[in-house]
């Protein structure tokens, strides 16, 4: 899941919002290295969450929490009271990453995450911009499934629905043919499920909704690839 947040104005907007509230020309000398430090800040959060949700989706729990602890790090300081609440919920959630006990309720609590940072992003009317995608997509069927689970957490945290469905769709068409001999494992069910969700996903209208299937989507693949690895 790679990317990055782009600088732009939605984004600049919601940091002088954030830490100065609307009157700007009656903030504080130091406002400009107070909202380039906030950038900074959401930067390492945003790249922190990716690799969250990588680690979650291999299975690899002790890495997933020790993300969500550098999140649950990022203090904002100088924001203003209304904002610091939407900062105390989001390192909430990623405190209830960094202590889940397996990775379906880590899954889980990183979709609330998610969630969380959306409704900061929809408190400043702010769209965020991320980068621009290259052009051509993954050929490898496990490529593939992660590009399109790295859109629909874009699109989550965005929020953006068109990154939402753009990963969606892929993740519905994408070729999925894992086998083992022994179909005690439940492999087969969970590729089964992995394209069931996506197929959902296109037609769900909420970023509620959403955050709550892309938990179970992040749980069933962390699920496949735990069993393939052991």
């Amino acid at each position: 899941m790679n990317g990055s947040i782009l600088a732009s104005w939605g984004i600049m907007r919601l940091l002088l919002v954030f830490l100065a509230g609307c009157n700007v020309l009656a903030a504080p000398s130091d406002l400009v290295d107070k909202v380039r430090d906030a950038r900074v800040r959401m930067h390492k959060r945003f790249e922190a969450s990716e690799r969250m949700q990588q680690a979650i989706a291999l299975g690899h729990l002790e890495q997933a929490r020790s993300e969500a602890r550098l999140i649950d790090q990022l203090k904002e300081p100088d924001a203003l009271p209304a904002w610091r609440e939407h900062i105390d919920r989001i390192r909430e959630a990623a405190r209830k990453v960094s202590t889940a006990e397996d990775t379906v309720a880590a899954a889980r609590s990183s979709a609330f995450l998610g969630r969380q940072c959306a409704r900061c992003h929809e408190a400043g009317a702010t769209r965020v911009a991320f980068a621009k995608l290259p052009d051509g997509k993954p050929t490898t069927q496990m490529a593939s499934h992660g590009w399109a689970a790295a859109r629909m957490w874009e699109g989550l945290i965005g929020p953006d629905d068109n990154r939402w469905l753009l990963g969606a769709r892929q993740l519905a068409d994408a070729k999925i043919t894992i086998t083992a001999e022994d179909g005690s494992l439940g492999i087969a069910d969970d590729a089964s499920r992995v394209k069931l969700l996506a197929k959902r996903a296109v037609k769900l209208q909420t970023q509620d909704e959403r955050s709550l299937l892309y938990g179970d989507l992040l749980a069933t693949c962390a699920h496949c690839h735990f069993v393939i690895r052991d």
